[in-house]
Parts: C-alpha cells; sequence; structure tokens
C-alpha cells in the first residue's frame, strides 16, 4: 500500500442563527462555496451549511455595531458545500464576495445589493415589489435577473458570461441598467 493521507468525506449540518436587532446590513465572505439568500418571517437571521467535505468547514458570525459578518471558510470542500442564509425583510444592504461560488438571492431585496464573484453564476429572481440598487460582478460567470416591478438600478458585470434581465411584470417598473460584457451576450426583455 501507498504512504498516503485518505480523507475521507463526512456530512454536514451545521446552523447558526443571530438576533437580528439593530442589524441594518450583513456581509457574506466565503472562497469557493455556493451562497442562496432567501427571505424569513422570523426576527433572526438564520444560516446553515451542508453538503459533503473531507476538511474542516468554519462558519462564524460576528456582529460590528449594525453590521452581521457571516464569515464561511470552506477550506478544500469546493461546490459540496452549500451556505444558505434566511434574512429578515429589515435588511437594507446585503453584500456577498465569493471567489468561485454561485449565487442566489431568491424572495428578498434589500435596498442596496451587492454581489462580487469571481467564477460563479449570479441569479435573482422572485424578488418583491422594491425599490432597490443592485451591482453585480463576476468574471466568468453568467449573470440573471428578473424583476416584477419598482424602481431598480441595476449595474451587471461580467467578463466571458452571459447577462440575462426579464421584466416579468404587469405593473409599472422603472429599471436602470448599466450592463457590461467583455465576451458574454446581454438579454433584456
Amino acid at each position: 500500500m501507498g504512504k498516503g493521507k485518505e480523507n475521507k468525506e463526512q456530512r454536514i449540518d451545521k446552523r447558526k442563527s443571530f438576533p437580528r436587532e439593530n442589524v441594518e446590513r450583513i456581509v457574506v465572505i466565503t472562497k469557493n462555496a455556493n451562497v442562496s439568500v432567501q427571505l424569513t418571517r422570523a426576527d433572526i437571521v438564520q444560516t446553515w451549511i451542508h453538503g459533503k467535505s473531507s476538511q474542516e468547514v468554519i462558519l462564524e458570525m460576528e456582529r460590528r455595531k449594525k453590521e452581521l459578518i457571516i464569515m464561511f471558510d470552506e477550506k478544500e470542500a469546493g461546490g459540496n458545500v452549500k451556505l444558505k442564509i434566511a434574512i429578515p425583510t429589515s435588511i437594507k444592504y446585503l453584500s456577498i464576495g465569493t471567489a468561485s461560488g454561485n449565487v442566489r438571492i431568491k424572495e428578498v431585496l434589500p435596498e442596496e445589493l451587492r454581489i462580487k464573484t469571481k467564477k460563479g453564476d449570479v441569479r435573482i429572481d422572485d424578488v418583491p415589489e422594491k425599490d432597490c440598487e443592485i451591482s453585480v460582478s463576476t468574471r466568468s460567470g453568467n449573470i440573471k435577473t428578473e424583476f416584477e416591478s419598482g424602481y431598480v438600478e441595476l449595474e451587471a458585470k461580467s467578463k466571458m458570461g452571459k447577462i440575462y434581465n426579464y421584466y416579468k411584470g404587469n405593473g409599472e417598473a422603472t429599471i436602470k441598467l448599466n450592463a457590461s460584457t467583455t465576451y458574454g451576450d446581454i438579454i433584456v426583455s
């Protein structure tokens, strides 16, 4: 038998929550995990990680004044571990940064949303009618957004991916779109 360290994957299912009291801003920092954000009716911020990994995964939540920092270090787990976050509607600012994970925002939209990933896809859909400012940037991922109504100021940048922006509502909508891509397509309908 060869000399080597055998890494056995283990199932991961960890949950943490934090009271929303006086938290207006959430910042999420991760390397490779896929991140999904959804709405909660509770007055807490809930996080959970699940998947399989042969490496240790660390999920930390730290409060700095009115800001909650969620740090997820998944070491070499790659896309095998997912981070889910449930936030109340009262959160005004959400920032997500990841190197190669995909990001999905569903049913929730703060006043200001910032998403930056190097290789991941970004999807924003089923969001409520709400005025917001969104900035999305990816180097080689696709960006897809769907809005029903409201005022949306969207800045989307992708060097090698596609940018899709759909308006699927019947009401009035004002969407200010600043989209750019180096090699990909931009589709607005």
